[in-house]
């Protein structure tokens, strides 16, 4: 049995000796430059991030575009003769029209007064940095007022 590793690329399931998904850690890294420099390594990600490291009996290193626990449900699904059916969003076969997605509608916001005197605190503008005051609001209703007359 044979393990899609993505983008129409397998490894023999019987093969495979560990799988690893923290790809960016050192020991990884160095592991992976090894296998690079005798010539073990087999790049299965044609460009792509690799999202996960597969150590096969034979020595070689297979790096994946596929993370490694899609690769786990996949292999256990094989073994357990189930048929497991994913969408790879890395694998062309599923590259389909996708859906459309509708944009959230913009939600009411407080529209903020613009600021007066030129550039933020310190900046030497107009003004030369210091807030300028602004003038209160006026009272535009005639029978309301803020202050009550006290007896």
């Amino acid at each position: 049995m044979f393990l899609h590793t993505g983008l129409q690329n397998f490894v023999k399931l019987d093969e495979i000796e560990a799988m690893n998904s923290n790809v960016y850690s050192a020991p990884t890294r160095r592991l992976v430059k090894s296998a690079e420099a005798d010539g073990r390594l087999i790049d299965h990600t044609e460009g792509r991030k690799t999202r996960s490291v597969i150590f096969l009996r034979s020595g070689a290193v297979v790096l994946s575009c596929v993370e490694s626990a899609t690769l786990v449900k996949r292999g256990n699904a094989m073994l357990a003769g189930e048929a497991y059916e994913d969408v790879d969003p890395t694998d062309d076969d599923n590259a389909g029209e996708p859906e459309p997605v509708q944009a959230p509608e913009p939600t009411p916001q407080a529209q903020k007064p613009a600021a007066k005197g030129g550039k933020a605190k310190g900046g030497k503008g107009k003004g030369k940095g210091k807030a300028q005051a602004q003038a209160p609001a006026e009272n535009t209703d005639a029978g309301t007022s803020i202050v009550e007359d006290l007896p």
